[in-house]
């Protein structure tokens, strides 16, 4: 159970109608019709107008605005016939826009919104009635409602929506496939009358002519010579479902001549009497040329009228005189419980049917709102910006990660090998020098003795367990350490200041240690990974305070960056003196640098 609201928009007003329940077993709540302004004779309505009298409409109507369903009259959607290879819906569906583009030659077919309904099906073909109708004019119409906080969920087309109705009710509901037997819906509107044929339980077709109320109108203005509003109160009072039709004579003037006043009055009713049977052979011939345009199996079964026209005085005496059927009112209120007037009953179905469309009675299945139109409810609306942006975080904070979990890697990396090179150059050297008693006394060492190793000889293997470990800053610790502990033990005992100076130069610049030089050309291939983003391997690496020698592999893409930073960057570097980019070969994805090298100037 629930509630929904059907909003037709026609040329001249905008209907509205609320339900409450189901398809079967439904409620009319209520009813409003609010006349839209004049607007422009090319252009009809604006924007405004068809707002303000949709908001006014829902306010008469005391309607929610939940489940709203749009109805666009039919003079703005194109209806066609066309046959097409296919009969598969979902085949239809993806060839549609192109199948219909030649029967539009007026249309862009990009700026149209293409909706279909099958007829018939012969063999592998299927005969199928397209609705395009103009996203320009579809999106005026949702704009103008939506300024208004009306936003619809669904749009359909108001005369579909009748023919939806008019499946509910007894005198036209139909189950039998195989009956061929016709009938005529005719909505009589105030500029238009729309004619929808059924054929057994399927629509045929439907087609708008440009014939309604307001023809009557101007026509009795110009015969009788009467103002516009005057004649449109004559056919008012003509079209009143509830009342007869008296004549136009019947308010005269008592105190005027009997004879001369009886004379104008009969010629006045003669004229109406004349243009209402006009207006009815008009519809007649215009209904008689549709149905000899279309091959209808069967025969005529009846005509069934509604609209605000439909109760035009011998309208139904003509088409039955001149059909030889059955001709009725249809009853758009019998489907459901209601407390509706008769005025209501002329122009509610297609309301009604919208309506309906939203308890899934819809066996049409015709929905602009597809393509930029289609509907999303408000949460569906930031929902998905939401979660593409939970998703882009997402994504943003995996990659920081993995970046970071690689500079983790690549840092370790580097420790590892600084780690390892330190070890190395301090046992060639530190430990190389105090195998000597006589230098392990000068550096502060205890000496090797005959069973006991030497204190320098004891650092060396603690470093060495340490690279074992992994402790690669305990490493480095170790060998700062030691050498603060040389460089005091000079200073102490021999006067030599290594870090303050004197007036002698300081060792380092006397002759500068290969872990100075190390150190210098690390800053710079870190400058070249961290800067530059080139993801290097080395292979080989030997170093002296003298010269650096490598051999490394970058990607191949990144071969000139690279040589061109080494250009620039290493001639920064502290006694620079030459470098060699050594040789480059191909390797794979990835080019191979040998024996580069970078020259020291020594330092004494």
């Amino acid at each position: 159970m629930g509630r929904a609201t059907g909003i037709e928009i026609t040329e001249t007003a905008v209907r509205v109608v609320e339900l409450d329940g189901t398809d079967r077993k439904h409620k009319l709540l209520g009813t409003a019709t609010v006349p839209l302004g004049s607007g422009d004779s090319e252009t009809g309505q604006t924007s405004e107008q068809l707002g303000a009298a949709a908001r006014a409409a829902l306010r008469a109507a005391k309607a929610k605005r939940e489940q709203l369903v749009l109805g666009l009259p039919a003079r703005d959607v194109i209806i066609r016939e066309i046959v097409i290879p296919f009969t598969e819906p979902e085949q239809i569906r993806k060839v549609i826009k192109f199948e219909s583009e030649s029967h539009l030659p007026s249309t862009n077919i990009d700026e149209v919104v293409v909706g279909f309904y099958k007829i018939s099906e012969t063999g592998p073909r299927s005969r199928l009635l397209i609705f395009a109708v103009e996203k320009k004019t579809l999106r005026d119409h949702l704009e103008a409602l939506g300024r208004v906080g009306v936003e619809p969920t669904q749009v359909d087309l108001s005369s579909t929506a009748l023919y939806s109705l008019a499946t509910l009710i007894s005198d036209l509901e139909c189950t039998d496939e195989d009956d061929t037997s016709a009938n005529v819906i005719l909505d009589v509107g105030e500029q238009s009358t729309t004619l929808v044929l059924t054929q057994g339980p399927r629509l045929r077709m439907i087609r708008s002519m440009r014939l309604g109320s307001e023809t009557l109108i101007r026509t009795l203005s110009s015969d009788l010579g009467i103002d516009t509003d005057e004649a449109r109160s004559v056919v008012g009072k003509l079209l009143q479902p509830t009342e007869p039709f008296g004549s136009a004579g019947d308010a005269g003037d008592s105190s005027r001549d009997p004879s001369t006043a009886l004379t104008a009055t009969e010629i006045k009713t003669d004229i109406i009497q004349d243009k209402e049977s006009e207006f009815a052979r008009r519809i007649v011939n215009e209904l008689r040329r549709t149905l000899s345009s279309v091959q209808v199996e069967g025969q005529l079964k009846g005509i069934w009228l509604t609209g605000p026209g439909s109760t035009a005085a011998g309208l139904e005496r003509e088409l039955r005189d001149a059909f030889r059927v059955h001709v009725a009112a249809l009853d758009v209120l019998s489907t459901g419980d209601h407390k509706a007037d008769a005025e209501a009953a002329t122009y509610a179905g297609p309301a009604i049917g919208l309506a309906l469309k939203a308890f899934e009675h819809d066996p049409i299945g015709l929905e602009f709102r597809q393509e930029e139109f289609a509907y999303a409810r408000k949460l569906d609306r930031v929902r998905n910006p939401l979660l593409l942006a939970s998703f882009l975080i997402l994504v943003l904070l995996a990659f920081l990660s993995i970046l970071e979990w690689k500079n983790v890697q690549a840092l370790d990396k580097d420790v590892r090998f600084i780690a390892d090179q330190c070890s190395r150059e301090f046992q060639l050297h530190i430990g190389g020098l105090a195998s000597s008693p006589k230098n392990a006394k000068y550096m502060g060492y205890t000496p090797s003795g005959a069973e006991e190793p030497g204190e320098a000889e004891v650092i060396v293997e603690d470093m060495t367990r340490q690279l074992k470990a992994g402790q690669y800053p305990q490493v480095l610790t170790t060998a700062r350490q030691s050498l603060y502990q040389i460089s005091k033990h000079l200073e102490d005992y021999y006067g030599v200041q290594a870090t303050e100076g004197s007036r002698e130069r300081p060792p380092e610049e006397i002759a500068t240690s290969a872990l100075v030089r190390l150190e210098s050309w690390v800053t710079v291939m870190n400058r070249l990974r961290n800067e530059k983003k080139v993801y290097f391997k080395l292979e080989k690496l030997n170093i002296s305070d003298e010269n650096i020698t490598w051999t490394m592999r970058v990607p191949s893409e990144m071969t000139v960056v690279t040589l061109d930073f080494f250009d620039a960057e290493f001639q920064k570097m502290p006694d620079f003196d030459a470098y060699k980019p050594g040789q480059s070969k191909p390797l794979g994805p990835e080019r191979e640098i040998t024996q580069a090298r970078v020259t020291f100037k020594r330092g004494y």
